[in-house]
């Protein structure tokens, strides 16, 4: 790349050519933002497809040549009645158990110190995917 895009490359004395510097510095970064946005954009239609498939099929991965993938279920902390938490977080004086959304850690050492569930949270799976390079 050319030393006029990198930190540290030489730097035009006069104001003038510096702010037709900076304009060309940042139509590079916005074309490259650009490409990296669509980019990244393909692997996350490439990834829900793959997660798609797997979840409508017997099997749980998949291997390619270089690449293995395979569904992974995990379970998540989910508020299923609110005011059922809100009641017991008041009540057991247990606000280490919010953030603006579970504190999922919180809830499991909870639920392991005490051997109940928290009231008002349910377990949820949620597919995920793993790669592994092969």
């Amino acid at each position: 790349m050319d030393e006029r895009f990198i930190k540290g490359g030489p730097m035009p004395v006069p104001l003038g050519l510096r702010a037709d510097l900076y304009a060309a510095v940042r139509d590079l970064r916005l074309a490259m933002q650009k490409a990296t946005d669509a980019v990244k954009d393909r692997e996350t239609e490439i990834s829900n497809s793959i997660r798609s498939d797997l979840l409508d099929s017997p099997d749980t991965g998949a291997a390619g040549q270089t690449t293995r993938v395979q569904l992974v279920m995990k379970s998540h902390l989910q508020v299923a009645d609110w005011s059922a938490l809100w009641e017991y977080i008041r009540q057991n004086d247990a606000f280490e158990l919010l953030q603006k959304r579970l504190s999922e850690p919180a809830a499991v050492e909870l639920v392991a110190e005490s051997g109940r569930p928290v009231p008002g949270v349910a377990a949820v799976d949620v597919a995920t995917l793993s790669f592994t390079k092969i």
